[in-house]
């Protein structure tokens, strides 16, 4: 499974590309990052397929960036959320941002 994160979604609205997202799941936070930015689409309709992974508590998110020595990697909360629950859900990330690119790279989780 691959989490796409919001840079992702961004590109594909973007481009209008048709993707097959059968192996794809969806963070909550990316979520709220989509609809705060003002993407005017149908989320019920396109994300009605997908797994949704919810956010971790806020104890489990730091005490994973402390454990995977994150702290100043160049990321920032909503990637670290992303971050752990990849990791904690066997999932790879695939992103166009190149501080969680490097940070994914470095846990062995970035989808190339």
């Amino acid at each position: 499974m691959i989490l796409y994160d919001t840079s992702i979604w961004i590109d594909i609205f973007k481009k209008r590309k048709e993707s097959n997202f059968s192996d794809v799941v969806l963070h909550e936070l990316v979520i709220a990052e989509l609809f705060i930015g003002g993407m005017s689409i149908d989320y019920s309709k396109l994300f009605s397929d997908l797994y949704v992974l919810k956010a971790d508590p806020v104890e489990k998110i730091l005490e994973f960036v402390q454990h995977n020595r994150l702290i100043s990697s160049g990321i920032g909360w909503i990637d670290a959320c992303l971050l752990c629950s990849a990791v904690e859900s066997h999932c790879k990330i695939r992103t166009l941002d190149q501080g969680l690119a490097n940070v994914a790279r470095k846990l062995q989780i970035l989808a190339e």
